[in-house]
């Protein structure tokens, strides 16, 4: 990991001199204070999944892999699965017990993943966080291209603990900087999803373990999302709402 460290440390300290070269240190560090102050991570998912997990099955919310073993959901078509297996692999091992979240600073989500957002609560997870610079799908399809084969370490310095993501997204970012640059573009750079996989572009979070109800710090529903619910989806938003801190926007 101290390779990791080092290696970052000195995107860091380029991205940092870029920055203060063209005049752009003061959006620097509203980029890296933003996200000290207002990252979070969080998870998208369907309604469906959200009520069975929260109401009926009392279960905690495990990776893909786990739930996998213990059967309590099917293999997605051979081709994802395949192409996650891959990607867990280089990035984890045999790790069996890494769920797949995002960076937001707008508690804006993935919402190619589902049309709900779960911002989670920093302290339960951030001791067990690590990031990576962008969906690992990306990451390893570009190593690969850039000459990266199996048998070799990644390229460090593109993943770190939650404790440095300040670092990894301005190493990222720094190029994308402009004058007077506001939040919400900010926010947008971070964290960009209109709903097409392939375009999404963000920070992924990998949380070592389990999510239990209590880590959900609040929900989020688009208003457009809830206004197609049915009388009975409805009535179990009200449900939510006795219970979580329910936003909609």
């Amino acid at each position: 990991m101290s390779i990791e460290i080092e290696a970052l440390g000195n995107r860091y300290s380029n991205a940092k001199d870029h920055l203060l070269t063209n005049g752009l240190k003061k959006e620097g560090d509203l980029l890296e204070y933003e996200v000290k102050t207002k990252g979070k991570a969080v998870i998208n998912t369907q309604f469906g999944f959200l009520w069975e997990w929260l109401y009926h099955n009392n279960f905690s919310y495990e990776s893909y892999r786990r739930q996998l073993i213990k059967g309590a959901r099917q293999k997605a078509n051979f081709g994802n699965d395949l192409n996650r297996s891959i990607a867990d692999a280089i990035l984890f091992g045999s790790e069996p017990d890494i769920i797949y979240s995002a960076l937001s600073i707008d508690e804006k989500g993935v919402i190619s993943y589902g049309n709900i957002t779960l911002i989670l609560k920093t302290f339960s997870i951030e001791k067990r966080t690590t990031a990576l610079e962008c969906n690992s799908f990306n990451f390893i399809n570009k190593i690969v291209d850039n000459g990266w084969t199996w048998n070799t370490p990644i390229p460090p310095g593109f993943i770190c603990n939650w404790s440095d993501v300040f670092k990894l997204v301005v190493s990222k970012l720094h190029d994308d900087i402009k004058k007077e640059i506001k939040f919400d573009e900010l926010a947008k750079l971070i964290l960009n999803s209109t709903g097409e996989r392939s375009h999404d572009e963000f920070i992924e979070l990998y949380i070592y373990g389990k999510i239990v109800a209590s880590v959900i710090e609040k929900i989020k529903f688009s208003r457009k999302f809830t206004e197609t619910f049915s009388p009975k989806e409805s009535l179990m938003l009200k449900e939510l709402e006795k219970k979580y801190l329910v936003e909609l926007y």
